[in-house]
């Protein structure tokens, strides 16, 4: 007779928690990880590309029964928690656990009811920015290193807490963050509207909101450039055409997130125009066009900078900054300038250097005001 692995100590699962985060926090009893237990188990390996559908979402059958079995629950109980049995589609989840946000207060108030830490499937929704609970921006990374989404669960007084893996410091913190009222609003109405939309509760469809999607990432005539570079970027950089592909779990959470706006800003979605004000005309006039299946005629575009032609450098000979420097050093001015420290003596000598170049006579009578 086979004997059937069993795991004592094995926690039950919460309401709304994914399947991966309650496998993690029985493992990590055991000081290993879920994949390890699986081959415990002998049911099989995920491939990293699909452990996401096949683990949270599609639960191989294998893998289902041997957890239940080894835990003592109905593989109903488990597979009850299953993504695909939900309305939203799997494209519309963040598939990378490194680009998926947690609510610290969430956690911390895990810990305060002595539970374990454990992570919410609606903070794996494409669109998820903020806690609704808490009105806190989602982090995806660690405060005390800014490991960016490197956290796993960890038995620390008998309790599964997130760690993160760089530092091993806890995710949770009390620390309060600020956020414009107004923003997080609207972040909120967003998330909300999407996934009415994704419900079938909504004006719009997801045909509408992928149509302006697919558009904001369209490369232009001007260098290439995708529209979504003229209404926001994330962290400051540039967009490259090819980052969208097929759905937004294909990007970062910053810049899907900025596709999120950005398409609200388009199709004027929560009012998103009063807040971030109207999409430039071009663009406008070039995503009418997408949607009657034309493509964008050169006027669409906007028109490009004038080339400006780089100045052309007047370089002196060396003896020429050598008698330059020399003047510099045997002016009144400069001992008072050498006795300055940091910032303060970097911009003098940057002055008397720029006077000289100049040609403009260099005081002797005490230093001028020091520039902003």
């Amino acid at each position: 007779m086979r004997r059937i692995p069993l795991l004592p100590i094995a926690p039950r699962p919460y309401d709304g928690e994914l399947i991966s985060s309650w496998q993690e926090r029985v493992a990590c009893r055991y000081g290993c990880t879920a994949d390890q237990i699986d081959l415990w188990f002998e049911c099989g390996e995920d491939d990293p590309a699909s452990r996401f559908l096949n683990r949270d979402f599609y639960p191989r059958a294998q893998m289902l029964k041997a957890w239940a079995r080894s835990c003592r629950l109905r593989p109903d109980q488990i597979d009850a928690m299953a993504l695909g049995r939900l309305v939203r589609p799997a494209v519309w989840y963040v598939d990378d656990r490194r680009e998926r946000g947690t609510c610290v207060e969430c956690l911390d108030e895990d810990a305060a009811e002595g539970r374990d830490h454990f992570l919410r499937r609606q903070w794996g929704y494409v669109e998820a920015a903020v806690c609704v609970k808490h009105r806190r921006t989602l982090r995806t990374y660690c405060e005390c290193c800014l490991a960016r989404g490197s956290f796993r669960f960890d038995c620390l007084r008998g309790r599964a807490l997130l760690v993160c893996r760089a530092c091993a410091s806890s995710v949770s913190t009390t620390t309060r963050e600020t956020e414009a009222p107004a923003f997080l609003d609207f972040q909120i109405e967003l998330a909300e509207a999407i996934q009415a939309i994704l419900e079938g509760r909504h004006v719009l469809s997801t045909d509408d909101l992928t149509v302006a999607m697919q558009f904001l990432w369209m490369p232009t005539h001007f260098k290439g450039k995708p529209y979504i570079a003229w209404l926001r970027c994330a962290f400051g950089l540039h967009p490259l055409a090819s980052s969208f592909q097929h759905s937004l779990a294909d990007l970062s959470g910053a810049w899907r997130i900025a596709t999120l706006l950005s398409a609200a800003q388009l199709l004027d979605l929560v009012a998103a125009r009063q807040l971030f004000g109207e999409p430039p005309t071009f663009m406008k006039q070039a995503f009418t066009g997408y949607l009657r299946g034309s493509p964008s005629s050169a006027a669409e575009r906007p028109a490009p900078a004038t080339k400006i032609s780089p100045a052309k450098l007047q370089l002196r000979s060396d003896a020429e900054y050598h008698r330059l420097a020399e003047k510099i050093l045997a002016s009144g001015e400069w001992k008072d300038v050498a006795q300055m420290k940091g910032r303060l003596r970097d911009r003098h000598v940057w002055r008397l250097m720029s006077e000289a170049l100049k040609g403009a006579p260099v005081p002797t009578d005490g230093l001028p005001p020091a520039r902003p």
